[in-house]
């Protein structure tokens, strides 16, 4: 039988790898962050992690990922994740994220705490987004970190390991708790940062039609998927180009994509990065 609590050996690694974080963030961000998502499997077995602070519009289904970080991806798989998945926003139609966002407040769960394996296995987005890239058992750990924002380490098995315990969901729980301030320094350094404080002169309507413009659909396409007259998304698109005093959906684009590069040269490295 496995164990369903952490023993002192257990806490004892979630402290070392606390400290090793902390020690590269004093010099590399980046680093710190690529490590700490690399190492969760020396508290948890056979893992990858999926570390990222997020933003929620008027519901869990808005969610928008501001910085990431992800390693132990092939090549080949890792374009598709950034284009098909993390680019397009697929990620918010992920089963068990719309269920953990929806709920304002620190907790780790297990994905069949929240969905059935029925649920799961029937799931078109479980089959290209999960299973699809080699994945299955879930793990989620959210804490918030400000209005509608949210730190969070994501953790996937591949296909055909053990499901998560009890023991693992209370060790990752730990390990967010004990880098909190992690999560705090890197959101507080965002919040000064292009990207977020563009995004920020927008209310959450006029936000997700930005969102939804951004991810390569066109007007017609946003107001299907926000259930919204074309006429309104033409109104909102027209507000969107006055706030950010540009006069066409290209220039709209170049002002994100500079203020992306503004932001991946900075000192937090939001840019999503490679293993």
């Amino acid at each position: 039988m496995r164990p369903t609590e952490p023993s002192s050996a257990d806490l004892r690694n979630v402290i070392m790898l606390a400290g090793e974080v902390g020690e590269l963030f004093a010099t590399s961000i980046a680093d710190a962050r690529k490590h700490l998502v690399a190492s969760v499997p020396r508290l948890i077995g056979e893992s990858t992690t999926w570390w990222l602070i997020a933003q929620r519009g008027g519901s869990a289904a808005d969610l928008s990922v501001i910085t990431s970080e992800l390693v132990g991806l092939d090549e080949s798989t890792l374009r598709r994740w950034q284009s098909g998945y993390l680019g397009a926003y697929t990620y918010r139609d992920h089963p068990m994220w719309r269920r953990i966002y929806e709920t304002p407040s620190k907790r780790t769960v297990r994905r069949e705490e929240l969905v059935a394996d029925r649920e799961w296995n029937s799931s078109a987005h479980v089959a290209d987004w999960t299973h699809g890239l080699g994945f299955d058992d879930t793990l989620g750990s959210i804490a918030p970190l400000g209005p509608d924002t949210f730190v969070t380490l994501a953790v996937c098995r591949p296909v055909r390991q053990r499901r998560f315990t009890a023991r693992d969901a209370k060790l990752v729980d730990m390990l967010q708790t004990s880098l909190s301030w992690m999560n705090r320094a890197v959101y507080e350094g965002l919040t000064k940062h292009p990207r977020v404080v563009l995004r920020g002169r927008l209310g959450r309507r006029h936000a997700r039609v930005l969102d939804v413009l951004l991810s390569g659909k066109s007007e017609k396409e946003a107001a299907g998927a926000l259930g919204l007259s074309t006429r309104t998304v033409h109104k909102y698109v027209e507000h969107i180009y006055r706030v950010f005093s540009v006069s066409s959906r290209a220039e709209l684009m170049a002002l994100w994509i500079d203020s992306e590069w503004a932001i991946s040269d900075s000192d937090c490295s939001c840019r999503h990065s490679r293993p």
